[in-house]
Order: structure tokens, then C-alpha cells, then sequence
């Protein structure tokens, strides 16, 4: 282990050989006496620790990117334990001279049983773990071409560790201008993240690249991934009944009820479980999980008001006024609202409409001036894109729940052609679109909803999709720019891996697959098919046949849908509902004959629908 620091202290030896001699040193009167004679900032001891594995052999060959790694990081609030390996050894370092609280708290309740070789005298305790080297962790370069054989391995390490563990590195086959202008290539991309993913490595930060012959660092990359490291860690650290987390879905195709869809996905039903979940796990969601008349399908219907284009255009603080307007009307009865709504307070669960509205020349103070000088050029002020209010303030608006906010996610907003802003890179997102996540991670004493987190529920968003890099973020990709800091966990159909992984590499995305629903060949199946052959055989005969009759109406009870066509039969002079299991005399031949032709309306309306759903939602503890 080393420490630039190192470097002025002839009196000190220039490397550690165990985690916790280093950071003895590094806690130690002489550290913090050698960084104030050499103006060196050094992080404050309740940092997040992170243990940085670095290549032996450039330490030995004195690249002086280690040196500034160690240096931006410290400045930066982390407290490093730069660890270098010749490659092969990544694990042995995690099993053997690593732990975590986690770890800790699982071996004293006797959950975790470490290995043997672990050196509990010479073991530092961190919060994340980075590596640098990239590769798979059991193995290294040597393990690369059997991979997913010691997955279960690496699984294993780090499901104890129970700590973020990310790959971040500098390029060593790529030049920093040849990573700006085509991205992560080749071998590159399966180095940094192909292998590293299969241990379930997240948030891979490109950190520079080759300088001619020498590595180089990008520093704002480096703060980009001490900005993430932190984020996580704060998180961790905050009790969950305090911990603020966004979670968003979507509304595409805009103004057809699409809000509060996905692909595979019952959103209503999975957010509702959802909130529960986090409920039982500690976390603040307000009244909602104890409210009987709470649901997800009110939810949704609340945050489809909220995404009118006439509701938009009055801003925030008109909002909730409409919502609870729309309540009324649903409990009135008025059919042009969602029933959903007329459930006791609207179904809520006690949730409140929670935005800001943001003027436009308010961006530049969390967007900074290159980032929003791109968006003025490709926005002017006569067109703002959606989301905009009368007065031209940005709407940002959710919903609140104890410390969740729900909220859907922005329209991509290129008006006729919604891919261009895939493929045109000096395209920018809308204004509004842009607000709604620097507002959602902006500290609340600044006027920000103030989230730790957000969970993107559902395949798929368009966060990933904005211009930037096609591998390896930069300062320019505007995924990189809107998630920020934020952790942000994706829960994505699992059928789906080849779009899922750009949801996890260009959007930071830690991925919480769901299954994907059991499928049936659409029409009519055994007692319905049935059913259709009889009316069919009805139909075309000759003459009425009385025990035919019979056997349609037993069939149709047997199928449960006689309620779906009710039988009318006139009896003392009034139409009667038919519900006993045999035909009343009174029914006349007209009257079986009507029910006939809606029944068989009813059958070829079924027989095109699609096969019901059955989801399989999966919750992550984060």
C-alpha cells in the first residue's frame, strides 16, 4: 500500500503491507502534520473508506495517475486504501484482507462463515471497493477466458461484503481522444465491462486514457466516480426511515393513457407492492401501506392528471387543486374520471401533489454554463419543448409519500420525430425533461425534492438513450450529466439483456430483473371453445332444439360469463336477469335467440384478445 504523501517522509517507509498498517499511518498525528507542510487535502476520517486495487506494475513503474487518483480522491471526501496487485490476486485481497459492517454484523449473528485464510490483524474495514484493473475479480487477466466459471466465487466475496463494488479505470489501449470521439472499443469494453459485470460490478467510470505513451487522467472523471461512491455510501448510511427515494415511471406514447405503463409490467399492481415492500423494510412511505383504500391503480390515475397538458399549463400550485377536483367528480360518479379515484380520499394513501416550477435562466445553477448554454442552442425560447407552463416556467410535479416521491418520467420531446434525439449527438434533451432529474437530486434547502435514489420502474425509459458516448460516459453524455450522483436501480424484464445493459452502463443503472409473464396462444380453449360450437351448431340449424338450448346455457355457466351476457327473460310483464341453472319456461324463442347473437359477439371479442398476465415483480433491498 502507498500514499503520495508518502513521498516527503524520509523517515517513513514508503509502502504498508497490510490495509490496516496503512490506514494506522494514514489516521496517524504524523499523516495530517505531512499533508499540512505539503498543503495536501486530506479527506476527514468518517469518509466513505474505499479500497482501490491498483496494478503492481505501475506502481513499480512510478505512473503518476496512482498518485493523482490518490490525491483527487482525497480532495474529494474519500478515503482511499490504494492496494496494488499483480492481478491474479484481486479475491485473495477482498476474502483475506478486506471486511465491511456487514460483514461483520453477519459473522456475529453467525449468517457469513469466512474463509480460514482471513487475517483479522492485518483486514481494514471499507465501505466500497474499486477496482482499477478491470477483468473478472477471481483471476484477473489470467481468469478471463473462464469467466463465469468463478462467478459463484466472486458472488460469494462480495454478497458478504454486502459493499458497491465498482470497476473505474483509465483506458490502457485507447487514447483519451480516441475514447471522446468513438467511445469504449473492442477489448477495451470487454476489460472494463463485459468481464467485471458477470461479478456484478456496477457504475463503471471511465477515469482517461493514454497520453501518448503515458496514462493519463481525466480529473472531472474522477470526481465523477467520487460523487457516485459517495452517493451509494450515503445512502447506506442514512437510516432507512430517512432515506428519500424517487421512483419513476413512464407515459409513452403521451395524451393515450399510456402513463403508468411498461413492457411486461403491471405497473399499478408492482408499485403498489413496491411501496409495501419498502414499507416492511423501514422505509417512510406515509399512510400508504396501512390504508385499505390505498393503490397503485389511484396512483397512477393522479400522476396521469398531473401529466395533462391543460394541468401542466397552469403550473405547480394549481395541481393539486386538480386532482382533487378529478376526486370529486369520480366519487360523483362521473364516468370520464378513473374509478380508481373514487376510493375513500381518492385512493391515495394520504399522498399530496409535491413540484417546482423552474424558470429556464435557473437551470445554469445546477446545470452549469456548458451544459446549458447546449440546451439554450438547441431549445430557443419560442420552442421549450413539453412541459411547459403558461408563464414558460419548467413543471416539475410528483407525488409525495412520507420520503418517496413518484413521478413520470419526461417526454422525450422532439415533436413528430421523438428517436431523432437518439442518433442526433448534438441534440440535447428539453428543458423541462432536463429540470425534472437535477430537481429530483437537488438538496431540498435548495429547492430540489432532495432523493438519494431513484428506481426506474419498468422496461424501459429514455434516460439511457440521451446523446453521449455509446460506451464509457464523459462529461458530455447527458445520462451521465442528469443522474448525477444518484444510485439508480432499474428494474428491467429479463428477457431483454441486450437494452438492459445499456440501461446499466450508460445510465448507472443497477439492474433488478422481473420475470417475464407466462404466455398462452390467444383464443378460445377448452369449455369456451366448446361453447363457440355449440352457438355455431345453434345458429345454423334448422329448427329450435330445446335440450340445445340447455346445453349452451350449462356451458355458459360452467365458463362464468353469464354475468358478462345476462340472459333477459320476460316474466309477469318484466325483464328478468336468468341466473338459476335451467332455462325458465316464460324464455321465449326471440328472447334466446338476441342473447344468442351477443353471446356470440362476446366469444369472437375474447377470442382476439391477448392472454391474460401474470407478473412476477422482484424487490431489491438496497
Amino acid at each position: 500500500l502507498l500514499h503520495p504523501l508518502l513521498l516527503h517522509d524520509s523517515g517513513s517507509k514508503q509502502y504498508f503491507t497490510s490495509p490496516k498498517e496503512y490506514v494506522d499511518w494514514r489516521e496517524s498525528p504524523r499523516c495530517t502534520e505531512l499533508a499540512s507542510q505539503n498543503n495536501f487535502v486530506l479527506a476527514p476520517k468518517d469518509a466513505p473508506r474505499v479500497a482501490i486495487l491498483l496494478y503492481r506494475k505501475h506502481v513499480i513503474t512510478a505512473q503518476r495517475y496512482i498518485g493523482d487518483l490518490i490525491t483527487i480522491m482525497e480532495a474529494q471526501g474519500i478515503f482511499p486504501i490504494p492496494i496494488f496487485i499483480n492481478g491474479v490476486e484481486a479475491h485473495t485481497i477482498v476474502r483475506d484482507l478486506l471486511t465491511s459492517q456487514s460483514e461483520i454484523d453477519g459473522v456475529r449473528k453467525g449468517n457469513v462463515m469466512r474463509d480460514d485464510t482471513y487475517q483479522a490483524a492485518k483486514a481494514a474495514k471499507v465501505d466500497a471497493i474499486v477496482n482499477t484493473i478491470g477483468f473478472p475479480l477471481v483471476g484477473g487477466p489470467a481468469g478471463s477466458m473462464e469467466a463465469g466459471r468463478n462467478v459463484d466465487i466472486a458472488g460469494k466475496l462480495l454478497t458478504d461484503m454486502n459493499v458497491p463494488y465498482m470497476v473505474a479505470s483509465p483506458l490502457l489501449l485507447q487514447s483519451i481522444p480516441q475514447w471522446k470521439q468513438n467511445g469504449v472499443l473492442g477489448l477495451q469494453s470487454v476489460v472494463l465491462y463485459s468481464l467485471p459485470e458477470l461479478d456484478g460490478a456496477v457504475d463503471t467510470v471511465v477515469l482517461g486514457g493514454l497520453v501518448g505513451d503515458k496514462i493519463a487522467l481525466v480529473n472531472e472523471r474522477v470526481r465523477k466516480l467520487t460523487q457516485r461512491l459517495k452517493g451509494w455510501v450515503n445512502l447506506r448510511r442514512t437510516p432507512k426511515s430517512e432515506r428519500r427515494v424517487s421512483i419513476l415511471l413512464y407515459g409513452f406514447p403521451p395524451n393515450v393513457g399510456a402513463v403508468g405503463t411498461a413492457a411486461l409490467l403491471d405497473v399499478p399492481s408492482s408499485l403498489e407492492k413496491l411501496l409495501k415492500s419498502l414499507h416492511e423494510e423501514g422505509y417512510d412511505v406515509g399512510e400508504f401501506a396501512n390504508d385499505p383504500d390505498a393503490s397503485g391503480e389511484s396512483l397512477v390515475a393522479a400522476l396521469s392528471i398531473l401529466c395533462e397538458d391543460s394541468v401542466i399549463t397552469s403550473g405547480v400550485h394549481k395541481m393539486q387543486e386538480a386532482v382533487d377536483s378529478r376526486i370529486a367528480r369520480a366519487v360523483q360518479g362521473d364516468k370520464t374520471t378513473p374509478k380508481a379515484l373514487a376510493r375513500n380520499q381518492g385512493g391515495l394513501g394520504g399522498a399530496t401533489v409535491r413540484g417546482t416550477n423552474v424558470k429556464f435562466d435557473d437551470l445554469e445553477k445546477v446545470l452549469g454554463k456548458y451544459m446549458t448554454k447546449k440546451v439554450r442552442r438547441s431549445w430557443s425560447e419560442k420552442d421549450r419543448g413539453p412541459g411547459v407552463a403558461a408563464n414558460g416556467d419548467l413543471v416539475v410535479s410528483g407525488l409525495q409519500l412520507g420520503n418517496v416521491w413518484i413521478s413520470v418520467q419526461p417526454l422525450l420531446g422532439v415533436e413528430g420525430d421523438p428517436m431523432r434525439l437518439l442518433f442526433e449527438r448534438d441534440l440535447t434533451p428539453h428543458p423541462q425533461y432536463v429540470a425534472s432529474y437535477k430537481y429530483m437530486g437537488l438538496e431540498e434547502d435548495k429547492g430540489g425534492i432532495g432523493s438519494q435514489a431513484v428506481i426506474h420502474l419498468g422496461m424501459h425509459g429514455t434516460v439511457e438513450w440521451l446523446p453521449g458516448q455509446p460506451l464509457g460516459n464523459d462529461r458530455q453524455s447527458w445520462s451521465d450529466e442528469l443522474l448525477g450522483s444518484l444510485p439508480n436501480v432499474y428494474c428491467y424484464a429479463a428477457n431483454n439483456p441486450s437494452e438492459s445493459i445499456l440501461a446499466k452502463r450508460r445510465g448507472y443503472g443497477t439492474l433488478v430483473s422481473y420475470n417475464v409473464p407466462p404466455y398462452g396462444r390467444s383464443g378460445l380453449y377448452l369449455e369456451l371453445s366448446n361453447l363457440k360450437d355449440l352457438v355455431n351448431e345453434y345458429r345454423t340449424a334448422t329448427s329450435a332444439d330445446q335440450d340445445l338450448r340447455m346445453a349452451i346455457w350449462n356451458s355458459c355457466q360452467r365458463c362464468g360469463i353469464e354475468s358478462d351476457v345476462p340472459l333477459l327473460a320476460t316474466i309477469d310483464d318484466k325483464k328478468v336477469v336468468v341466473n338459476e341453472p335451467y332455462l325458465p319456461p316464460e324464455l321465449s324463442e326471440e328472447e334466446f335467440n338476441e342473447w344468442i347473437v351477443t353471446l356470440s359477439d362476446y366469444l369472437i371479442e375474447l377470442q382476439v384478445m391477448k392472454a391474460e398476465y401474470y407478473f412476477v415483480f422482484v424487490i431489491m433491498n438496497a
